[in-house]
């Protein structure tokens, strides 16, 4: 059992596991609709696309809320909608 631990690590160390990808073949252009407008929704998106955008895609972010990246291959585009606002019950004091 130790050796297969011992040759895990090796691999590991030598950069397998923590290796960069290679570049994509082609670029694509991405839409991401974010239909919550919760900061720590956004925060997450908002990382996979400046990540996708860093790999030379196109993403266009449809979101209700602005200003929320300043990535060069990222459009935002905003709505001005908010699902939370239509809720019979206040989210942000519960």
């Amino acid at each position: 059992m130790r050796p297969i631990l011992l040759l895990v690590v090796v691999v590991m160390l030598l950069g397998g596991a923590v290796s960069e990808l290679p570049p994509p073949e082609r670029s694509y252009n991405i839409l991401m609709v974010l239909m919550v407008a919760s900061p720590s929704h956004r925060n997450v998106f908002v990382s996979l696309a400046e990540g996708l955008a860093d790999r030379g895609h196109k993403v266009h972010m449809l979101s209700c809320l602005s200003n929320f990246s300043t990535a060069r291959n990222i459009t935002q585009h905003y709505v001005g909608l908010n699902i939370m606002d239509d809720l019979p019950f206040n989210v942000q004091n519960s």
